[in-house]
């Protein structure tokens, strides 16, 4: 059906490069939330730079975690 819409959104949880992978190919996509965790201490400031400033439409946090397992 044309009329319904299928919503849904992204959780990221990353140690560095997929994080800016994942918002280098959904950010721009309207209506698409995305939230990114990222460790404190486990990314370059490089890579934190890039998933900070990907998009004013996501929200990217820093966690004291890693995802390293």
């Amino acid at each position: 059906d044309k009329t319904k819409s299928n919503r849904f959104g992204l959780l990221v949880a990353t140690s560095g490069d997929t994080g800016c992978a994942v918002l280098d190919a959904f950010a721009r996509l309207p209506g698409t939330p995305i939230v990114v965790l990222y460790p404190n201490t486990g990314v370059s400031t490089i890579q934190k730079a890039q998933m900070q400033t990907a998009s004013n439409d996501v929200c990217v946090l820093g966690v004291d975690a890693d995802f390293d397992f």
